[in-house]
């Protein structure tokens, strides 16, 4: 086999970096144009990660329209009312709470609480509570993911933090994920505001509340 000269060989390296880097620019200008476009979710399947990012870019896809009758509406980005929540937010994922947007709070809240439980009345310890979180800002339209938007009180496991659904393998639980409009703030101990204390507390306060229902099976 006849061998390149140096002067060949110096051509044909600089030919396969201007290949390598050409390939870079053309993968970084799609992801970007699927940002631009709202559209994180599919340029993080390609692409892979991304979930940081993920609220961000893509409530834009999301259009709530009109709101005639001036109640809240509380939704999700990554699964839909009565739908399945994804895998990365449950105890087989990254355990983190998912992206949520609201709309429509009262003008005259003084805070939000959310509450996400999972409702066994067959079960020994009955409603499961995932996350609680009072004095919201009534200012919040949407809560990240992997985010602590509030004061946090008790879960079921006695933390004060997001369990995302762990359900017992074959059986479909149902998760509500509640927020509430008030027209004061609670100002409780959070090493103390269970379920039970922060429901008692909002008594006789509530301006407004809506519900997202996410559903969850163990694979």
């Amino acid at each position: 086999m006849r061998k390149l000269n140096p002067k060949a060989q110096s051509l044909i390296s600089y030919a396969v970096l201007i290949a390598v880097l050409v390939a870079a620019l053309l993968a970084m200008s799609t992801l970007i144009r699927y940002s631009v476009q709202g559209k994180f979710r599919q340029a993080a399947d390609v692409f892979g990660g991304g979930e940081q990012y993920a609220l961000e870019l893509t409530t834009a896809e999301y259009d709530l329209g009109p709101n005639p009758r001036g109640t809240m509406r509380f939704l999700s980005p990554r699964f839909e009312n009565n739908g399945f929540i994804p895998k990365r937010f449950s105890c087989e994922g990254r355990n983190v709470n998912p992206p949520l947007i609201l709309e429509g709070v009262p003008g005259d809240a003084k805070s939000l609480i959310l509450i996400v439980d999972d409702p066994q009345p067959d079960a020994p310890m009955g409603t499961w509570v995932h996350w609680v979180v009072f004095d919201i800002s009534p200012t919040l339209s949407q809560i990240d993911a992997n985010s602590i938007p509030g004061k946090q009180g008790i879960n079921y496991n006695g933390m004060n933090n997001y369990e995302g659904p762990c359900p017992p393998p074959g059986t479909t639980h149902q998760y509500f994920f509640r927020i509430y409009a008030l027209d004061t703030l609670l100002g409780l101990d959070e090493a103390m505001a269970t379920k039970a204390e922060v429901e008692k507390a909002m008594q006789g306060h509530i301006l407004d509340k809506t519900e997202l229902v996410g559903l969850y099976k163990m694979e």
